[in-house]
């Protein structure tokens, strides 16, 4: 309708080029040096953009947890095809 488009068209308009660095910038890692420790700092900031990103009215519903080398274990054994790729992952939360 041409609602829909005077909404799309503000809203390109209102959209710099910086909010969509980052996004045309992103890359999935498959691979991980599993010697090189994930820095806290840097779990920290992955948890503070999640909680950023937006949600269903507002109403936030997620809940992350990381896990521990017990639970890391139990979940790389769910799938023994790939347990060895799964256990190169540095830090998992869920």
């Amino acid at each position: 309708s041409h609602l829909t488009f005077r909404i799309i068209t503000a809203f390109i308009a209102l959209t710099s080029a910086a909010a969509f660095s980052p996004l045309t910038a992103r890359r999935s890692v498959a691979k991980y040096d599993a010697s090189k420790p994930v820095p806290s700092e840097v779990t920290t900031r992955a948890l503070e953009a999640a909680i950023l990103a937006p949600n269903h009215f507002l109403s936030e519903p997620w809940r992350f947890y990381t896990c521990g080398p017990e639970t890391k274990a139990k979940l790389c054994g769910l799938n023994e095809d790939k347990k060895a790729m799964f256990e190169g992952v540095p830090e998992w939360m869920v």
